[in-house]
C-alpha cells in the first residue's frame, strides 16, 4: 500500500559562497547569490532501499520499435522490455543508437526514456536540436499510446511502442477519412497515424515506406511530412507541419481528406520551439509510474543538500531513508555535481553508488529510497 501525504514549508535554499552547511560541512559554492525558493509538494512513500528501482527498470515497459530514416531505405531497430534508456549521439561506445556524420551532434546527445506508459526525451547535448513530433524541445513528456516522431541534428526517426499499434478493426469514436481512388480509410482522430507503405504504417499507401504522420493538437490535425508530399497542389517542406483541411487533397496519394464538421476548428497550433527554463528533478516511483515530486532546480551558481531535516539551506525530503544531511547538490547550465555526504543509505547515479559525479539530463539520481529523473523545465523560445 501507499500513502500519500503533504509536506508543508518544502524549501529550496542557495547559499553564499564560503557558508557553512549545518554540522560545519563546507558548501562548496560555484558563485551562488544566496536567496530563499519555497517548493510545495506533495510525496508519495513506497519501497524501502537505495538505488533498488533502478536495478527492475522495465518490468512494466513495452517492446519499443525505431525506425531511421536513411538517404534511400529506413532501417530498423527492436529494443525489448527493460531497456529503459536508450541513448542517441556520436560516439560509439556510449550510445545505443550511432549518429557520426552530423557535427552538430554530440557525444550522447538525446536519451529516450521508457518507464510504465511514459516515454521522456531529453536532450543533454549542447546544441538544442531535438524536435519531437514538430516541435524543437530539449524536454518532451508522451505517452505510449501513439508513435513519436523525433528528429536529432539531421537524423529522423520514428519510434513506435507496441502499445501505439491500434487493435484491427475500424476505429471506434471520432474519426476522418482518407479517400483515394483504390481505398477509403478511416483512422480514430485522437491518435497519431502513420502514413506511408510499411507494414507499421495506420494508413496504407503505395509509395514512400514513412509518408508521414497524421496527428491531433487542440481541435485540428496535422501532416508532418516524411517525404516529398503536395497538398493541395502545393510541394511541402519536409518536417514542417501543414493543417488538414476537410476537402483538401494529399496529391501524391491521390487521396482527399475528410473531416466530419464540428471536429475542427479551434485555434491552429504554432509549433514554438521551446528552451529549457531550469534543471527538474521528476520522481519515478517503483512501479515506474511519475511521483507527486516535481522540482525545478535553481539557477547555475546555486548549491542546496538534500536531507530529511528542515531548513532553509535543504531540499526537504520526508523519509526515515534520507540522512539529515545526504547529498550536496551544484547546479550548473545543464548538469549538476552530486557528492554524497557519508550518508547511512547512499546516493546512486544510473544505479552505481556514487561519492561525488556529475550528473546529466536523462540520467537518474537515487538517493536513500527516492529516485529521480533529471530532465527540464521548459517555455517557448519566443
Amino acid at each position: 500500500m501507499t500513502s500519500q501525504k503533504k509536506v508543508s514549508d518544502a524549501t529550496v535554499s542557495y547559499i553564499p559562497e564560503g557558508h557553512q552547511a549545518a554540522g560545519g560541512k563546507k558548501i562548496r559554492s560555484a558563485s551562488a547569490t544566496g536567496g530563499y525558493q519555497p517548493v510545495d509538494f506533495t510525496y508519495t512513500e513506497h519501497y524501502p532501499g537505495a538505488g533498488t528501482f533502478i536495478k527492475s527498470q522495465g518490468e512494466f515497459s513495452e517492446q519499443l520499435y525505431i525506425y531511421r530514416q536513411g538517404w534511400t531505405k529506413w532501417t530498423s531497430s527492436i529494443f525489448t522490455p527493460g531497456k529503459t534508456t536508450i541513448r542517441i549521439g556520436s560516439v560509439k561506445e556510449k550510445n545505443d543508437i550511432l549518429i557520426e556524420d552530423d557535427g552538430d551532434v554530440d557525444g550522447i546527445h538525446t536519451s529516450i526514456v521508457y518507464l510504465g506508459h511514459t516515454i521522456f526525451i531529453i536532450e543533454r547535448g549542447a546544441r538544442n536540436i531535438t524536435f519531437v513530433n514538430g516541435v524543437k524541445t530539449p524536454n518532451a513528456m508522451l505517452d505510449d499510446k501513439n508513435p513519436i516522431l523525433l528528429t536529432v541534428g539531421k537524423t529522423t526517426f520514428i519510434i513506435r511502442p507496441k502499445r501505439s499499434i491500434p487493435a484491427k478493426g475500424q476505429p471506434r469514436g471520432e474519426f476522418f477519412t482518407l479517400k483515394s481512388p483504390k481505398s477509403e480509410q478511416q483512422a480514430d482522430f485522437r491518435r497519431f497515424n502513420l502514413l506511408g507503405s510499411h507494414s507499421v504504417c495506420d494508413l496504407k499507401f503505395e509509395g514512400p515506406e514513412f509518408a508521414g504522420m497524421i496527428m491531433p493538437y487542440g481541435k485540428n490535425l496535422y501532416l508532418i511530412p516524411l517525404a516529398d508530399i503536395t497538398y493541395n497542389g502545393s510541394a511541402l517542406q519536409a518536417l514542417q507541419p501543414v493543417e488538414l483541411v476537410s476537402g483538401h487533397i494529399i496529391n501524391t496519394l491521390e487521396a482527399s481528406v475528410v473531416i466530419p464538421d464540428g471536429l475542427t476548428g479551434g485555434d491552429v497550433f504554432d509549433f514554438q520551439a521551446q528552451a529549457p527554463s531550469s534543471l527538474k528533478f521528476t520522481e519515478i516511483l517503483a512501479s515506474e509510474e511519475i511521483g507527486s515530486i516535481k522540482m525545478k532546480l535553481p539557477p547555475a551558481g546555486a548549491t542546496f543538500i538534500i536531507s530529511r531535516k528542515k531548513a532553509n539551506e535543504y531540499f526537504y525530503i520526508k523519509s526515515e531513508f534520507i540522512s539529515r544531511e545526504h547529498a550536496q547538490v551544484i547546479v550548473y547550465d545543464r548538469s549538476i555535481i552530486v557528492e554524497d555526504l557519508k550518508s547511512k543509505n547512499g546516493s546512486y547515479v544510473n544505479g552505481e553508488k556514487i561519492n561525488r559525479k556529475v550528473i546529466w539530463p536523462g540520467d537518474f539520481l537515487s538517493v536513500g529510497d527516492k529516485t529521480f529523473l533529471v530532465g527540464y523545465s521548459v517555455k517557448n523560445q519566443n
